[in-house]
């Protein structure tokens, strides 16, 4: 057996005794990969930073700010144009990152933490510190039921 399984497994089931709902084998495969989709998704990006030598302490921010922008821009216009919207923003941002590190030549380090200070910032003072409600059920599901 895989080292890694039986140290998961050993981890698990003590946990699972003390707290039923920590029992993740419960929940259907298709679900457990479908809630771990996103993480998956942005630790492949990093991956493939870390491995040609970059650095990115933005990530999490710039997710942030994409899905506050989709939610509003779906409750306000429409789904498609918010989903559009978010994931040029994000693509907006990463350039801007790529231009500064590439072209400008400051630490990807200095750059990135700007950035996520800069976007966590502009997200506060844009939603007031409060969530963004009236997203439509059919978005909820789609992404977070399907």
């Amino acid at each position: 057996m895989l080292p890694g399984v039986s140290s998961l497994h050993c981890q698990r089931y003590p946990f699972t005794l003390l707290q039923p709902r920590f029992d993740l084998f419960q929940v259907p495969g298709h679900r457990r990969w479908q809630r771990n989709a996103i993480i998956g998704i942005a630790a492949c990006g990093m991956l493939l930073m870390i491995i040609t030598g970059g650095f990115d302490l933005s990530v999490g921010a710039v997710g942030a700010m994409s899905s506050v922008v989709a939610a509003a821009l779906i409750v306000q216009v429409s789904m498609p144009f918010g989903i559009v919207a978010a994931l040029l923003l994000g693509v907006a941002v990463g350039l801007a990152n790529g231009f500064f590190i590439a072209n400008i030549g400051i630490n990807p380090f200095v750059t990135t933490l700007a950035t996520q200070v800069l976007v966590t910032g502009f997200l506060f003072v844009g939603t007031s510190a409060q969530p963004v409600y009236g997203v439509p059920e059919s978005f909820t599901v789609l992404w977070l039921e399907a």
